[in-house]
């Protein structure tokens, strides 16, 4: 006989033929998903409500068994930098291991670096120097909507702001903000549409 599995319309597994019991079950145990991977994806759920402390301990549940959990470390880093702590967030994101998340990782470690120095910024002249230190404040309050309104205020003006540090903060807010939450396809179309 034959089992044909899929996930999302596309086909994970499959075999053919005469099995027993035991390698039937085998089969079926190795298509569940892992503990840890339960924990990340509940964790995620939680940061795209915005729930924040809740997400981080799920992370840090799932980093207790496994210290160096890439999808973990992200989601613990993503829930620090929207509760204003970018100073926690900085050593998970400058240490971060090689994997598929390295990227977003990458860009979460610019937003943190921005939101870290934001008070420390003395405060130019130009106009758009309240409103970026603003969005970057707002941020750290978890207000992430209106953080990105702002940051894309400031790139309609100019899209090369600071050398294309709004740029980087408007993405890493993104990140933050995460694929899963429903604004989130509608900020990517509108960033798109501000920088091309």
């Amino acid at each position: 006989f034959a089992l044909s599995v899929a996930c999302n319309g596309q086909l994970v597994a499959e075999f053919n033929g005469q099995r027993s019991e035991p390698q039937l079950g085998q089969f079926l145990q190795s298509l569940a998903p892992e503990p840890d991977d339960l924990s990340v994806s509940k964790g995620k759920h939680l940061l795209s409500r915005g729930e924040w402390r809740e997400g981080a301990e799920q992370f840090r549940k799932v980093l207790q068994q496994d210290a160096d959990n890439p999808p973990a470390l992200l989601g613990l880093a993503r829930s620090h930098l929207a509760q204003g702590h970018p100073e926690l967030a900085l050593p998970i994101l400058r240490e971060f291991p090689p994997s598929s998340e390295y990227q977003a990782a990458e860009q979460l470690t610019q937003l943190a670096e921005a939101m870290a120095a934001v008070d420390l910024q003395i405060e130019d002249d130009d106009d758009w120097a309240s409103i970026y230190a603003n969005a970057l404040r707002l941020a750290g309050r978890g207000q992430l909507p209106a953080a990105i309104d702002g940051i894309f205020e400031v790139l309609r003006a100019e899209k090369d702001y600071r050398d294309g540090a709004a740029r980087e903060v408007a993405v890493g807010l993104l990140h933050v903000l995460g694929e899963e939450h429903e604004l989130s396809r509608a900020y990517r179309a509108e960033l798109s549409s501000i920088l091309f």
